[in-house]
């Protein structure tokens, strides 16, 4: 078994933990609120009104759903490979590569739900391997002491491109 010198995902916060969760409870409150109205629609015998508050359930047990998915992605960054598993994917997959094969590029990413830093995997000749999006993680501001997190992605031992300034100081 190689060592792991990365991990995102399985082992995630409880900050993010406490979040993810507040974001379902609010999710499944909203569900309920639209499903009261679509019955008072249905007993005022409004059928067209009914579109607005059945749309509205169907938006929010999207969104919910999706961040079910969410919480059961993850990335694991070992001595000789890279183990990813992403949001719809039903398996994990294996990407064989030494972190003296490859670099990982740190962007911002727009927060679809709780926080999200992007890595990018490419190779050495600039060719992208992999994206990811850490929900779980965020970057510390300058006034904050820096992540764990932070500290353990320059660890792994490959190049880390932070043109962005995710990672505010090393």
């Amino acid at each position: 078994m190689s060592k792991l010198l990365f991990e995102e995902g399985r082992s995630k916060g409880a900050e993010y933990r406490k979040d993810s969760l507040a974001i379902k409870i609010m999710l499944a409150s909203f569900a309920v609120v639209f499903i009261a109205l679509l019955v008072v629609c249905l007993l005022l015998k409004q059928y067209l009104v009914t579109i607005i508050p059945g749309a509205c359930i169907l938006i929010t047990v999207v969104t919910f759903i999706l961040s079910v998915f969410q919480d059961l992605q993850y990335l694991s960054v070992y001595e000789d490979k890279i183990t990813h598993k992403k949001l719809f994917f039903v398996k994990a997959k294996d990407i064989e590569l030494a972190p003296s094969q490859y670099k990982i590029e740190v962007k911002n990413s727009a927060p679809i739900f709780g926080y999200t830093v992007k890595f990018v995997f490419k190779n050495l000749q600039g060719e992208k391997i992999l994206t990811y999006r850490a929900v779980s993680m965020h970057p510390s501001n300058l006034s904050e002491k820096k992540k764990q997190w932070e500290k353990d992605i320059f660890a792994i031992g490959c190049d880390i491109v932070n043109e962005q300034e995710v990672i505010k100081t090393r």
